[in-house]
């Protein structure tokens, strides 16, 4: 399939059990090249198996995944090579489920990324769950990023943007995304060299999600992404690398950070005078957070990059961020009410930042970080708050420049 003035294929209608190529016969296989839009493209829900081809030269991606409906696709043992954009683009364009097995492919010298995921709640519904698996996989000299996800509640996020674009904050508070990502296996060496990213092996960007309402939201402090056992207990992330070598990539070859991907929580209402909590709440809506719980184990790395500041919310909010003049000796422990609200942290009411005293009503941003790496790996390369986690003075990180009373590092926590 070559020369085409579009793409080499393109699947538009629902497939059940389709294959490209063959899952055990190399022969077999197709030649997919020199097509003027993507290799393969596809669109809609269904089960399909893309295996054993060569797919080459395409004018931008090798194969592109936007997806409108369940679907469940094994990409293995391609050759993915010389196409002008990405290697291969995942994003779900409507709400569902999504499950992606990528294996035993080379993606190199192409001249996107060579494996790009967009996450995101999707059209239509309020929930998306993605389920990938990328193991055995060598991803070489692509021109950006080698691979690069993008997790986020926003529906705007342009997949094609630089990766020094910022990032959409135009999101939902009200909708989840559960992305688990298992890495086991690769060779991510030797990408980047188009890119003006300072990171270039693999990234990984978490955007904020799932916002909680009423007295029962101002009382709960946002969750963490997993139980610490691998179920999903809030809308996040839940990411295993392991055994994987990340190598000679422009820059560093790894790096994680959080961002803002929603608008704005609404300002607090009700009446907190004299008192240690709010004896009326009319409207609360708590700071969407930024979760991700990472499990990094036997990785071969030249150098990384995995503490960063990132997200926050800055708003003001008379209760979030209750003044140290305000109703004393009832005041609190903030001197400003738009302090930038960590957002990689959940809220908290305890020691160093809990005037006017130990109350229900929580401080956004003061908790233990909802970025965790799994302690029976390895943890060296991660900057982690003090554990357990019982003082605002356990935490660590990297600060934003000319910090304020109640504007907490950007660190990690353990589970």
């Amino acid at each position: 399939m070559a020369e085409n003035g579009g793409d080499g294929i393109h699947l538009e209608a629902a497939t059940d059990s389709l294959v490209i190529g063959d899952a055990a016969d190399s022969s077999l296989g197709n030649v997919i090249v020199d097509n003027g839009v993507d290799g393969i493209a596809v669109e809609d829900a269904g089960t399909l198996t893309i295996a054993r081809n060569y797919i080459a030269e395409n004018t931008v991606a090798g194969i592109d995944l936007d997806l409108l409906g369940y679907n469940n696709t094994t990409i293995a043992n391609n050759d993915i090579t010389r196409n002008g954009g990405d290697g291969i683009e995942f994003m779900n364009v409507l709400s569902g489920t999504f499950d992606l097995n990528i294996d035993g492919n080379i993606i190199d010298f192409n001249g996107g990324r060579g494996f790009d995921v967009l996450a995101r709640p999707g059209l239509g519904g309020s929930a998306s769950t993605i389920n990938i698996d990328f193991n055995n996989n060598i991803v070489n000299e692509n021109r950006l990023e080698g691979v690069y996800v993008v997790y986020t509640a926003s529906l705007t996020q342009n997949q094609t943007d630089p990766s020094t674009t910022t990032l959409a904050s135009d999101g939902s508070l009200f909708q989840d995304v559960y992305l688990r990502m298992d890495m086991d296996n690769n060779q991510i060496i030797d990408n980047g060299r188009d890119s003006g990213f300072g990171t270039t092996g693999l990234v990984v960007r978490v955007g904020t999600t799932r916002s909680f309402t009423g007295t029962g939201g101002s009382q709960y402090g946002g969750g963490f992404a997993s139980d610490g056992a691998g179920n999903f207990v809030t809308s996040g992330v839940i990411m295993s690398v392991t055994n994987t070598t990340l190598t000679g990539n422009l820059g560093d070859d790894v790096y994680f950070e959080s961002f803002t991907s929603t608008v704005d929580p609404a300002a607090t209402a009700g009446t907190w005078g004299a008192t240690i909590d709010p004896t009326v709440i009319n409207t609360f809506q708590s700071d969407a957070l930024a979760r991700l719980d990472l499990l990094w184990d036997n990785n071969t790395i030249i150098s990384s990059d995995t503490t960063n500041v990132g997200a926050f919310y800055a708003n003001a909010d008379t209760f979030k961020s209750r003044l140290n003049t305000t109703s004393v000796p009832f005041d609190g422990p903030f001197t400003s009410t738009t302090r930038r609200r960590n957002a990689q942290r959940l809220a908290a009411r305890i020691p160093n930042l809990n005037d006017p005293g130990a109350g229900n009503f929580l401080y956004s941003g003061t908790g233990a970080s909802t970025f965790r790496v799994d302690s029976s790996g390895d943890t060296g390369i991660f900057t982690l708050d003090g554990n357990p986690y019982t003082t605002t003075g356990d935490a660590n990180g990297i600060y934003y420049p000319g910090i304020i009373v109640g504007e907490l590092p950007y660190g990690w926590g353990q589970y």
